[in-house]
């Protein structure tokens, strides 16, 4: 039913019909499994016959490894087997990648990269094991570790140059020019990135803590080398992932391997520290902001340049600029994105990917230059908003920044006093009052959800989104209590070919999160520009088109060629 269809006197049905579910306080379905430790993550299912692995990572930061001694680590109780095939995966894939993420192990592109797989029956065995393994490289001389160390790439999408920033820099009555870093920094979910394998034969069945199933199938089955349709990925819940859990992760592949070599189920969970080492990471920044302002505070000219990094090979660039790109007005533009290759753990989706690190900086700079010209920093962007995009010239289909900050400052009270930073000192505490703004880039994508209206009065909703803390168990069911769907109440959600469900609480809690290849899903369109960022929560930025979607064959033979 359309959200517009009228009835015979014209009014909207939908303002008739009535819920007294939505925006009401309701018990979470999933809340007492999750408190009473009863909901299962990916590595704690209770499956027999299930070894366990450990990953051996590098102890060098780039190099080649020449020779792998696995005699004395074979020869220890307990152990089964060390598994070094050529398909094990060294990085994690980027958001969206739908592909295999780079191969290869015996090339070390940076410290702690997985190298090898020891299963062993206990984790107990496969850890000792793994540190009794003996790993000859050859070791490339004084790689490059910081951005500074070699000559950054620019980013061309990103660049923009427009009028003379530098002429409107001397002809300001108000200036600012100011140089910002930022640390780089890591994920770190409540649940590391963990898997279990179980190949019988026929088909692959992968319980992993995964973010985006539609897109994690085909990236396994084409690491795998295996047809979509016999692959089947599982993630019921998922303790967090902060964008670190958008791709497939070494584990996965790891325990698939090891799982398909030795016909038995094997789990794989990444210790805490190489989740750290191996899995994403942010990349620091160096920026430079510069803003050019008339005397009352109108922006003429708007300049802001970044430097990021990430490791030779991967697509990301920590989109550092792309708020800047519409945020505020300035005729006179310079815009550049500088990307870093070194040899460093990969950079990837970081929660916030982009605005994390660069709206605070220029929100600092417009601060800087509030100060200079003495314009309250909540008039200054005001007067600052652009009409339409300032580098396209297209409108904005809607505008709320300015509403947001009349009803902020409203609500705060602003006018009421001074607002200035340490305006007053309380003990050992100085007092003081701030504001900035914020924007968040959201991409738009096509998304498919089926809703099963059944005999007995009950609802089916099939979807592979999966839950990673938020309560998705939650709005499925609930919202089918809404009105509009009276008979559905108590149903609980059924979601994608769902295996037998597990122990219920509630309303079929247990049927889970499942992505079962061969199943009908979204085609990648390869006129589509793939997009290296979260799907709907700022992508990062979008690849260049290639012209075509290359051949399984390629892709297989570009991963697993070394990396200079």
């Amino acid at each position: 039913m359309s959200m517009n269809q009228t009835d015979n006197d014209g009014k909207a049905r939908l303002d008739d019909m009535t819920q007294g579910v939505l925006g009401e306080p309701l018990p979470r379905i999933d809340g007492l499994a999750k408190v009473t430790g009863m909901a299962r993550y990916a590595a704690e299912y209770p499956i027999d016959n299930c070894a366990e692995g450990v990953l051996v990572t590098s102890t060098i930061t780039h190099g080649t490894v020449t020779r792998l001694d696995t005699e004395a680590a074979l020869a220890m109780p307990g152990v089964i087997a060390v598994i070094d095939d050529s398909r094990l995966t060294t990085r994690a894939a980027q958001g969206t990648a739908n592909e295999a993420p780079q191969q290869a192990p015996v090339t070390v592109c940076y410290w702690g990269q997985p190298i090898a797989l020891v299963v062993a029956e206990s984790f107990e065995q496969a850890r000792d094991a793994a540190k009794r393994i003996v790993v000859e490289y050859d070791v490339s001389p004084s790689p490059p570790l910081a951005p500074g160390d070699v000559t950054p790439e620019e980013q061309e999408d990103d660049t923009v140059s427009e009028g003379d920033l530098e002429h409107a820099m001397k002809d300001a009555a108000h200036s600012v020019d100011v140089e910002i870093m930022t640390k780089g920094h890591a994920s770190a979910a409540m649940e590391p990135h963990a898997a279990i394998a179980d190949w019988d034969g026929e088909r692959l069945t992968v319980h992993a803590s995964l973010q985006m199933l539609n897109y994690n199938i085909t990236e396994l089955a084409d690491a795998l080398d295996l047809p979509e349709e016999k692959v089947r990925l599982v993630a019921r819940y998922v303790g967090g992932g902060f964008g670190s859990k958008l791709g497939i992760s070494q584990d996965v592949v790891a325990a698939s391997l090891a799982s398909i070599k030795l016909k038995r189920p094997v789990r794989v969970v990444l210790s805490r520290q190489q989740v750290f080492q191996c899995v994403m990471r942010r990349s620091e920044t160096t920026q430079r902001l510069r803003l050019a302002a008339t005397s009352d505070g109108k922006l003429i000219g708007f300049g802001h340049e970044a430097l990021v990094s990430n490791l030779p090979g991967e697509e990301f660039c920590e989109p550092v600029l792309q708020s800047s790109h519409f945020m505020y007005r300035g005729e006179n533009r310079e815009l550049m994105l500088n990307l870093a290759r070194i040899h460093r753990m990969t950079a990837g989706s970081v929660r916030a990917p982009g605005e994390a690190v660069g709206m605070p900086a220029l929100e600092a700079a417009m601060d800087m230059l509030a100060e200079k010209s003495g314009v309250d920093p909540v008039a200054l962007r005001l007067m600052n908003i652009p009409d339409k995009n300032p580098e396209s010239s297209l409108p904005f289909s809607s505008h709320k920044l300015a509403e947001c900050l009349r009803q902020g400052a409203e609500a705060f009270g602003w006018d009421g006093g001074p607002r200035k930073a340490r305006q007053r000192r309380e003990g050992e505490w100085w007092i003081g009052t701030g504001m900035a703004s914020g924007a968040r880039i959201h991409s738009t994508k096509e998304s498919k959800a089926r809703v099963t209206l059944l005999a007995d009065g009950t609802a089916r909703i099939e979807t592979d989104m999966t839950d990673i803390g938020t309560g998705l168990h939650d709005p499925c069911p609930n919202g089918r209590r809404d009105a509009r769907y009276r008979s559905c109440d108590g149903a609980g959600g059924h979601w994608r070919h769902a295996p037998p469900p597990g122990p219920r609480i509630g309303r079929k809690l247990g049927c889970g999160f499942d992505r079962l290849g061969g199943l009908p899903r979204l085609p990648r369109d390869p006129r589509r520009p793939r997009c290296a960022g979260r799907v709907g929560r700022g992508c990062a930025r979008i690849a260049r088109w290639q012209g075509r979607r290359r051949s399984q064959a390629d892709r297989c033979s570009r991963r697993r060629q070394p990396i200079p």
